[in-house]
């Protein structure tokens, strides 16, 4: 997953907490996931989602107020754009959590191409992906 990448670049440039904990965040819905598949369940609960989304915000909440207070401008500027991407594209970057069946390190682009196979199939019932 590239934004994993992002992250930890962020990380350790800018020495700010955020960005790990958003790293973190996401690799430990990936092992509840692969967990849950072991254990042939093959989804999350909607309150299991719903938390994971509250805390992917609060994170990113974390992330602007320690963007704030950077002391690069440089750094601030790249960091600022890496948490609008991270809110803009919140769904592409957690598609994983709500289907089973796509991947974790399957590239954004990917996740979002069978989501709307998924979408054509179903023409528009969104319901078999969340």
């Amino acid at each position: 997953m590239h934004l994993r990448r992002y992250l930890k670049n962020n990380a350790e440039l800018t020495k700010h907490k955020w960005s790990q904990e958003m790293d973190k965040l996401l690799l430990e819905i990936k092992k509840q996931k692969e967990e849950y598949l072991e254990r042939k369940i093959n989804r999350f609960t909607e309150q299991e989602l719903e938390e994971y989304s509250q805390r992917y915000d609060e994170i990113l909440k974390e992330g602007r107020k320690e963007n704030r207070k950077s002391n690069s401008k440089y750094l601030g500027k790249e960091e600022k754009a890496l948490l609008n991407r991270l809110k803009k594209y919140k769904t592409n970057h957690l598609i994983f959590a709500y289907n089973f069946e796509i991947p974790f390190d399957t590239c954004k682009k990917q996740g979002i191409d069978y989501f709307k196979e998924l979408v054509n199939i179903e023409k528009g019932n969104l319901s078999i992906v969340i």
